[in-house]
């Protein structure tokens, strides 16, 4: 239960991961003050904090110290967001490198529901500036999980939009990071970049030049921001955690261009990798593929669309309209205006209509927003559906996705639609009241993903830019894509 700021003394140079907890409500944070009885910082101003245990994610820990320290339930609290680990050197004094996760939550319940333990004698929603003495780093860690409007306003048309494929937000959150870095100057405040090299870190005075050091950690901060705006397509992350890593590791800027340069030329170098992926996918499942065959398709795959929409084979084209969202119905108009000697007809199906017409198609051409090496993959919901209808059919499924959409991690976190999509459009407003009426009671319910896991099925194939991909090679891909996680995650 001791905070990460808070430790007990270890044993020489020893490293702990340790959640950090801000809960706010009503614009201030909930702030506690350490009793005499914990081992340091005595009297010190601090947030819920703790040792990660083994097996335990740091969300989990986060959440089991807030109910210990301040009797808070899980309903009680609303997790707005994560930030950026922290790495905090604490060796002198305790022998000790603490890795901080910060998460901030928001209070749903009233604040005299709060029940603080032994380990603190006063909490107060303060202003955590205004506070002293506070324990070490802890305003560095709260700006980690706070977004400034800039940040905002770039995340969110990744976290928003519902319509486009993976590989298309992905630019949008390449070139987002691009923005950032060369905007954040002006809306910071900040004057002419300063050429001097990284300094120790201070708090920006109004009006100071802005710095590599202060630039850098900004952007770390958004590039964080940024790979968690839409999880479930991991094809944001593992780019963006690239470009951090090909930006900011190893590497000495001397002066704020020299760091916007660097940017500027990584991210369209990225970005250029990504049109030729696709142009390689395109080349690599025509080869799969015969002339005026008729295909299967499901919701909105950018690089599907390419593939068809260039193929040069006349397919016939069957796509579902892809609930939630209906945004297989955008791709068959997209699909609609290609070139006939690529695309003979396109004809929208309800997804209820997948059994009915799996036996009349040559093969199923999918999307992906993440693949595992053991051959499983995620995709909009109703893609486990097609393959399963496609292999007792058997019928080919070809899954289409460049090598950066490989999950190194089986966490795969939800995303579910508005439970509105199931009544709002197709009833009349007394029968919408009425069943708003029920779902508040809880009697009426709505289960509503817009992503699924797809196991294994022997009639799937990865086709990425370099060809057929084994597991194997999906192993050895997701190790170099770790590593570069790793770089942002261990602060």
């Amino acid at each position: 239960m001791e905070s990460p700021t808070q430790p007990a003394r270890a044993a020489a140079n020893s490293t702990r991961r340790v959640s950090s907890s801000f809960i706010e409500y009503e614009g201030k944070i909930l702030a506690l003050k350490r009793s005499d009885k914990v081992k340091t910082y005595q009297q010190h101003w601090a947030v819920v904090s703790g040792s990660i245990e083994a097996g335990e994610t740091p969300e989990a820990c986060s959440r089991r110290e807030i109910a210990e320290e301040t009797g808070l339930a899980k309903g009680d609290i609303e997790l707005i967001r994560t930030g950026r680990p922290l790495r905090v050197d604490a060796t002198k004094e305790y022998n000790t490198v603490w890795i901080v996760f910060p998460f901030l939550y928001s209070l749903k319940c009233s604040p005299d529901k709060i029940k603080i333990d032994w380990e603190h004698t006063e909490y107060q929603f303060a202003n955590l500036a205004e506070l002293s003495p506070t324990v070490p780093n802890l305003l560095e860690a709260y700006e980690r999980v706070t977004l400034n409007p800039l940040m905002q306003s770039l995340v969110r048309p990744v976290a928003t939009n519902k319509t486009d494929g993976a590989t298309a937000l992905t630019k949008v959150a390449l070139k987002a990071f691009k923005e950032f870095v060369f905007m954040y100057q002006r809306v910071s405040g900040r004057k002419s970049p300063s050429n001097s090299p990284v300094q120790e870190r201070k708090a920006p005075a109004a009006g100071a030049p802005l710095t590599v050091e202060e630039l850098s950690e900004q952007a770390k901060n958004f590039a964080w921001h940024l790979l968690h705006a839409r999880e479930a397509m991991i094809h944001i992350g593992n780019l963006i955690a690239r470009l951090n890593s090909v930006v900011f590791k190893n590497r000495n800027y001397t002066s704020v261009s020299l760091l916007q340069e660097s940017v500027a030329a990584s991210v369209d170098s990225l970005l250029k990798m990504l049109d030729v992926s696709s142009q390689r996918i395109t080349l690599n499942i025509r080869q799969q593929l015969r002339s005026e065959c008729a295909v299967l398709t499901h919701s909105f795959s950018g690089t599907v669309v390419q593939a068809i929409s260039s193929s040069q084979l006349a397919l016939r084209v069957y796509i579902t309209e892809s609930r939630t969202g209906g945004e297989g119905r955008v791709a068959a108009l997209k699909l609609s205006q290609a070139p006939p000697e690529s695309v003979a007809s396109v004809t929208v199906i309800p997804d209820s209509a997948i059994g009915s017409i799996i036996s009349s198609v040559d093969a199923c051409l999918l999307g992906a927003d993440s693949i595992f090496a053991n051959g499983s993959f995620v995709n909009k919901t109703g893609s486990h559906l097609i393959t399963m209808a496609a292999y007792n059919a058997n019928v080919p499924v070809y899954v289409l996705c460049d090598s950066s959409k490989i999950r190194h991690r089986s966490q795969v976190p939800s995303e579910d639609a508005p439970e509105s999509e199931f009544f709002d459009v197709n009833f009349s407003p007394d029968s919408n009241k009425n069943i708003h009426q029920q779902i508040e009671s809880k009697r009426l319910n709505f289960f509503n993903p817009m992503f699924e896991i797809t196991p294994k099925y022997e009639n799937v194939k990865f086709i990425s830019e370099a060809g057929i991909v084994s597991g194997s090679e999906i192993t050895q891909l997701a190790k170099k894509i770790e590593d570069t996680w790793k770089y942002l995650e261990e602060g």
